[in-house]
């Protein structure tokens, strides 16, 4: 009897949550806490509250409060419940001495005779929902109430849960619709709040070109900055307070963050307080009128819990084939969970336009993940052309075999090269023999000849050669590509090196603003050396080298 009495409890469970919820709210994620006020008003509305007793389910209370649950609001209500209550985590655990604020009941005698009538002919992807908000401007916490009256206008609708394109409908005429949520929302209230924002201290802006660098600057994060319109931030139990974007920009982060920057201490302690105490996403920064961006970013940027600005005082070093070293002003960084920071964006200000690094640098540090933005005195951003507009590929020696790779090395030399040749060992007429080899490859430099051989020759034939003033290089088919080079280079007496050559971009003064080095194998010629690399190298920094100090490069 208990086993089936415990059933009947779990099936009046499920359907209850099936009649309540819906199939859709059942499978519904969590709102985030994340919110954009700029085009829909949350939270106007100044709901009754009521304090959980022991034994209370959400369900239990709604009926008590006289709030009924019909189908057409089975989509809405616990998203509302949500959205007025930002604490409350799942809507189905509520626990004694929680205090929930609820939707406002049905207002006794409202009837379709209350409103003027427009008609509305639904559209593909059409909601009741969408229609109230998008079309009658009634705010997210009045839209509970708005249904209902939607409902009373169209009786002849059985199902105002499922509407279909083209289906005619009538909804309360958008001015009384607006009328009626302002009053509902308690305007003095909000204007009360707004009085003693503006009351407090003379309205004071951050210059346009100033906050044109930071839109820029939050721009290469993924971030935004509003400095137009209101900013709508709902205060639960205390209504919302709305932000004049354009006296206290608004910032919001990919991460989350949202940052008020409040100029000059317009806001209120209070205000500031019930802010950061209702939202722990939102936050407020107070900035001076005629402090710069680097101290105004900074302080926004270090109170999002994700990132990190910071002077930077050390060259950051990026890449190491070929190595770059640039020298910042200050540094974005992102903050990982095990302590360590990843680069993000540097910001370099200037005095004068000399300063301003190569845009081969600038493209690299962004294809290596750090975005670099130069400010010039006056808050103006240096704009440069995108990655590859100046770029050179580096030219690669044929490395199909041991024999093409030894070719292509001796002709970008200035060598004059054979292949295939017939090389006499023995003189017919002096030696009474005639015996000749085919040389893989002969070169001849001055009054010497080289005779590149791949595979092994009798020791006396090496000696005859020699004595005829053919020098023989034997080389083995399985030696690696650098082997060959320096056996060539050091057969031929051609000065060779192995080291990391260094190229700086000074400043006027000592300041380094960057550095370029790469490891290479270092051929010593007129009037310029070779270098020898066996990596692939940036385009944009070998057209920086080729151009600016006339390096020139081989890949091998």
């Amino acid at each position: 009897m208990k086993k089936t009495i415990k059933a009947c409890c779990i099936l009046g469970l499920i359907a209850w949550a099936f009649l309540f919820l819906g199939p859709e709210m059942l499978s519904a994620k969590e709102d985030s806490a994340r919110l954009y006020f700029r085009k829909t008003v949350a939270g106007k509305q100044k709901p009754g509250s009521y304090v959980v007793k022991r034994g209370d389910c959400l369900y239990r209370i709604l009926r008590r409060q006289n709030i009924t649950v019909s189908r057409l609001q089975q989509q809405n209500l616990l998203r509302l419940i949500r959205q007025i209550n930002p604490d409350l985590k799942n809507p189905n655990v509520i626990y004694p001495g929680q205090l929930l604020i609820l939707p406002e009941r049905e207002r006794t005698g409202a009837s379709a005779a209350d409103y003027p009538i427009v008609t509305y002919t639904a559209r593909k992807g059409d909601t009741l929902t969408r229609i109230a908000i998008r079309e009658l401007d009634v705010k997210p916490a009045d839209v509970y109430r708005t249904l209902q009256v939607i409902g009373q206008l169209n009786p002849e609708i059985r199902n105002l849960d499922r509407i279909v394109p083209g289906q005619a409908l009538k909804l309360p005429a958008g001015p009384a619709a607006s009328a009626t949520a302002r009053e509902a929302a308690g305007e003095a209230a909000e204007r009360a709040i707004e009085e003693k924002i503006a009351g407090q201290k003379p309205r004071a802006a951050l210059p346009e070109n100033c906050l044109a660098a930071i839109r820029h600057i939050l721009g290469q994060m993924g971030g935004y900055m509003i400095t137009t319109g209101k900013y709508y931030i709902p205060l639960p139990h205390s209504g919302q307070v709305n932000i004049d974007c354009t006296t206290i920009p608004v910032i919001e982060l990919d991460d989350g963050s949202t940052i008020l920057f409040d100029i000059n201490s317009q806001l209120p302690v209070m205000i500031k307080r019930m802010i950061q105490e209702s939202w722990k996403n939102y936050f407020v920064v107070t900035v001076g009128s005629d402090e710069g961006i680097a101290q105004i970013l900074q302080k926004a940027i270090n109170a999002s819990p994700s990132y990190a600005m910071s002077k930077e005082s050390k060259l950051i070093v990026l890449g190491s084939k070929p190595e770059i070293q640039l020298s910042l002003d200050w540094m974005i960084t992102r903050k990982k969970a095990s302590g360590r920071q990843d680069y993000l964006q540097g910001l370099s200000f200037l005095s004068d336009k000399s300063q301003i690094l190569p845009t081969s640098l600038t493209a690299f540090a962004e294809k290596s993940g750090v975005g670099i933005t130069e400010i010039l005195e006056g808050c103006t951003i240096v704009s440069k052309p995108g990655a590859g507009a100046d770029a050179l590929d580096v030219p690669v020696l044929n490395t199909a075999s041991g024999k093409d790779l030894v070719q292509a090395l001796l002709i970008a030399l200035g060598y004059t090269t054979t292949r295939d040749d017939d090389v006499g060992i023995f003189d017919p007429a002096k030696d009474g023999l005639n015996l000749t080899i085919k040389a893989d490859l002969l070169v001849t430099a001055g009054d010497k000849r080289f005779l590149f051989h791949w595979r092994k020759l009798p020791s006396e034939f090496t000696d005859i050669l020699k004595k005829g003033g053919t020098e023989v290089v034997l080389i083995a088919a399985d030696e690696s590509n650098r082997t060959i080079i320096e056996k060539t280079l050091r057969a031929l007496n051609i000065p060779f090196s192995f080291n990391r050559p260094v190229y700086s971009l000074s400043e006027q003064g000592d300041r380094v603003r960057g550095i370029i080095n790469f490891p290479a194998l270092r051929v010593e010629r007129e009037p310029k050396p070779l270098y020898l690399i066996d990596f692939d190298m940036d385009r944009d920094i070998y057209w920086l080298l080729h151009n600016r100090w006339e390096v020139n490069v081989l890949k091998y």
